[in-house]
């Protein structure tokens, strides 16, 4: 009777000793997971920083100064509207909010579309 506990007990404690090794293979699976998951939303949050960046850059890039002419002598509703600004009623507000500085109304428009 002895000898069948002691067999039982050593069973016992390898069977432990499998599931101990198991769980800690599952703990390291999950935080290999956990690791991944954290690297993919420090990326997207990298590209959705770097796209809002973009239309900033973009209207910075513009050169924002007139061309030619005609084009120094237009009202600024007319300039917005040859740009494809056509909300009159938003322009004429954004205008007025910023002191008719029409770079500055061309890069608020922007980043409202945005």
């Amino acid at each position: 009777m002895k000898e069948q506990q002691k067999v039982a007990k050593q069973a016992m404690k390898k069977r432990c000793k499998e599931a101990k090794e198991r769980c800690k293979e599952e703990i390291h699976a999950a935080k290999q997971a956990m690791k991944q998951t954290k690297k993919e939303i420090k990326w997207s949050k990298k590209a959705a920083k770097h796209q809002q960046g973009s239309a900033a850059d973009r209207a910075a890039e513009m050169e924002l100064t007139p061309s030619a002419p005609e084009e120094a002598e237009k009202q600024p509703q007319e300039v917005l509207a040859d740009m494809g600004f056509t909300n009159a009623e938003l322009n004429a507000q954004l205008l007025a909010e910023n002191h008719g500085h029409l770079e500055a109304v061309i890069l608020a428009l922007i980043a409202m579309k945005a």
